[in-house]
Parts: structure tokens; C-alpha cells; sequence
């Protein structure tokens, strides 16, 4: 993986009263910046080859607290994506992306 790409590993996920898919996972590199699809290409795919690329996606700004052990980020999306909600729970899926 280049430096101006990241892979989100999803730890887990739920979904927020707003109606969003909430995401945490790890991201690799740790250090990559604020994601928000202004300034990034972002596509979530699972391991049995199924993939799609988002039109929303942000990432949560108080996943990222300063000084925090935290080492967890999370991303959101308004998308319907309810076919890899359900691949989470059996296959691996990840978030990949990179800078527009």
C-alpha cells in the first residue's frame, strides 16, 4: 500500500438514530488523514468480490481525540449498502481508498 492510500479494516458497525451506517475499524496507516469524500475516493469490498464505491462517506471527527489510546476510527454513510452489512458477519470486508 502506497502513502496516499488507506485500508479500513471494519471491527464493527451499527447504525446511528440519523439513519447512517456507522463503521469501526482500524485504519492502516494509523496516522492517515481526515477522510471525506471532497478529497478522497473510498469503496467498501468484500472478500467474495463484491464492491462498491461511495458517494458519501465522512469519517467521525471525535473518533480522532487527541491524546486518546484510542487506536479505532470510524467512518459513516447515508448509502444503502445493506448487502455487505450482511457480509460482515461471515466474510471480511474492507474500506479502501485514496486521495482524488
Amino acid at each position: 500500500m502506497n502513502s496516499k492510500s488507506f485500508k479500513f479494516i471494519i471491527k464493527d458497525y451499527f447504525k446511528l438514530s440519523t439513519g447512517a451506517i456507522a463503521f469501526v475499524g482500524l485504519m492502516e496507516p494509523n496516522n492517515y488523514p481526515l477522510i471525506t469524500q471532497d478529497n478522497f475516493v473510498v469503496k467498501i469490498e468484500s472478500d467474495n468480490g463484491r464492491s462498491h464505491t461511495f458517494h458519501q462517506i465522512s469519517e467521525d471527527i471525535f473518533s480522532r481525540k487527541k491524546n486518546s489510546n484510542n487506536e479505532f476510527r470510524s467512518l459513516q454513510t447515508f448509502e444503502n449498502i445493506d448487502e455487505f452489512i450482511a457480509e460482515i458477519k461471515n466474510n471480511a470486508v474492507c474500506i479502501y481508498g485514496y486521495k482524488k
